[in-house]
């Protein structure tokens, strides 16, 4: 059984991989900069399109999905029905203050709605390659383990978009809900997928998350 999870596991990742390296190939043939490119007009699109094409069905996106422990989450960007995925897209366009911290949200929600679906969850975030060197969250698409309350705790130097000079602080800002999770995994795992570069200026890092087994009160 462990060994047949595994196999899941592996063949899942390389159809991940696989389409947002199309999805990037994609992408670029449309001529745009990195900083021209934008994740709703740009990235969910050509990468829903490649998804349908590779796993042979249609897949979802937006998609809601309630939960108790995190009220008002909103939409997942993308959902794969075989195998069951959920993925979260970012594009962080602006040089003027990058947007990766934004993922912190994304990785708690999936990390939630996935334990709670039987799906694997994935975060696939693009920013130039300076902004990368910079994120205050860069660490969240390492391989290893972060812990979710300390990531949220974060200080925003310069602060973010909507002002908060925490990550959790903008985030529930800027957030329609206004909310954040009440409770959460005590640790995510995080495991690399992908790093693709974009015209070779910006890069997008694609990685499984999944939470563990301890829920911690917010």
């Amino acid at each position: 059984m462990k060994a047949m999870k595994s196999h899941m596991i592996a063949r899942t990742d390389a159809l991940v991989a696989g389409a947002f390296a199309l999805t990037m190939k994609q992408l670029e043939a449309l001529g745009a900069s990195g900083n021209e490119v934008r994740e709703k007009n740009d990235l969910a699109p050509t990468a829903k399109r490649v998804f349908d094409r590779l796993a042979g069905e249609r897949s979802l996106g937006p998609k809601t999905y309630g939960t108790d422990l995190f009220p008002g989450v909103g939409p997942v960007d993308l959902v794969i029905v075989q195998p069951p995925v959920l993925i979260e897209l970012n594009w962080s366009h602006d040089e003027s203050r990058s947007k990766i911290f934004e993922s912190v949200r994304d990785a708690i929600k999936l990390s939630i709605l996935a334990a709670e679906r039987g799906s694997f969850a994935y975060l696939a975030t693009g920013a130039s390659l300076g902004a990368w060197e910079e994120s205050e969250s860069r660490d969240l698409f390492e391989e290893g383990e972060v812990e979710p309350s300390e990531l949220w705790q974060r200080e925003l130097d310069p602060p973010g978009p909507n002002d908060g000079t925490t990550v959790g602080e903008d985030l529930v800002r800027g957030s329609p809900s206004e909310s954040g999770p009440r409770e959460a995994p005590g640790q995510i795992a995080v495991t690399g997928v992908a790093d693709l570069c974009y015209r070779n200026e910006y890069l997008l890092k694609v990685v499984r998350v999944a939470g563990s087994a301890e829920m911690r009160e917010w």
